[in-house]
């Protein structure tokens, strides 16, 4: 059946975990269980990612600790069309506007170890996260430090402070 999954790689536990679409019910899942820092990931960045009623903008202005792991995501773009960049530059591009005006974003070796996800036609280093793309000039008057409850020691040495939008 469709939209059950994006890969067969992601197992989804009913008892525990929760698949919407809808703003309001994923606003009242994280409500009901106290969540208050979440990480984004998916297909589109541009669009549903940011824009959609349960995506980092909103989750931004409702008070939510929230971060994209830009490693984990892609856009919507056609070279083809204005700016004509690359894909991956049209994603860096993307990206480079959530850290400047929506949230900080982390890739995915920060949290789970390992290397950070490569795309695999990005070997030229055309790829939209290897470093963090914010623009040299953002006003660090923006942004001020979160800090996030870590598991144990399943997060080897890393994430334990977020910086987060104000």
């Amino acid at each position: 059946l469709p939209w059950q999954r994006q890969s067969d790689m992601v197992t989804i536990d009913a008892e525990v975990d929760f698949i919407s679409d809808r703003g309001d019910e994923v606003w009242n899942i994280l409500q009901s269980r106290g969540v208050q820092n979440v990480i984004l990931v998916g297909v589109h960045t541009n669009m549903c990612v940011l824009g959609r009623p349960f995506g980092l903008r909103q989750m931004a202005r409702c008070g939510m600790n929230v971060v994209l792991m830009r490693d984990m995501t892609d856009t919507m773009y056609n070279p083809r069309r204005w700016p004509y960049v690359s894909h991956h530059e049209g994603t860096r591009r993307v990206i480079a506007h959530i850290e400047r005006y929506v949230c900080p974003t982390i890739t995915s070796d920060q949290v789970l170890g390992g290397e950070v996800f490569r795309f695999s036609d990005a070997d030229n280093g055309d790829e939209p996260y290897l470093d963090s793309p914010a623009m040299p000039d953002e006003p660090q008057r923006h942004w001020s430090i979160t800090n996030v409850p870590q598991r144990g020691d399943q997060v080897d040495g890393g994430l334990n402070q977020w910086l987060r939008c104000v």
